[in-house]
């Protein structure tokens, strides 16, 4: 059976979109100090790995192949670690309470551990800003003495 080059294009583009918002997503996760979803990370980037893979058997294009199937072994080694990181949460018992992060919750949910050098801390109220934001965030009237 052999495809259309339409049907091709089109499972390129889709898995072209695929990797793309997987990276928007992990970046936007990263950006907000929170661990990203290995499930949704791994999952969206080994199905658009496998759609331009369909798109690569028509229109050919070697490099590009052999990159998909780089790609789809990092998601596949991805998601059977985040796998087996989640077996070993519920044999423990443990929850993303008890620092076991790395498991989500439900897709689009952030995880709450923070990166290296990030802390739960909430700024404490002498540092937010109490008057106008006119001012630059340097200045003495941006911050309460206290």
């Amino acid at each position: 059976m052999t495809l259309s080059p339409v049907f091709a294009n089109i499972c390129g583009f889709i898995g072209m979109a695929c990797i793309i918002l997987a990276y928007a997503y992990t970046t936007r996760e990263s950006a907000n100090g929170r661990q990203p979803n290995p499930f949704v990370q791994h999952g969206t980037n080994l199905a658009g790995a496998a759609l331009l893979t369909v798109s690569l058997m028509v229109n050919l294009n070697p490099a590009s192949l052999v990159l998909e199937g780089f790609w789809s072994a990092i998601a596949i080694w991805g998601l059977a670690k985040a796998l087996r990181e989640k077996k070993e949460c519920v044999k423990e018992g443990r929850t993303r309470d008890d620092h076991c992060h790395r498991w989500p919750h439900g897709i689009g949910q952030g995880h709450d551990r923070p990166r290296a050098g990030r802390s739960f801390r909430p700024t404490p109220s002498r540092y937010r800003p109490a008057l106008s934001r006119s001012r630059p965030p340097g200045s003495a009237q941006w911050r309460q003495s206290g």
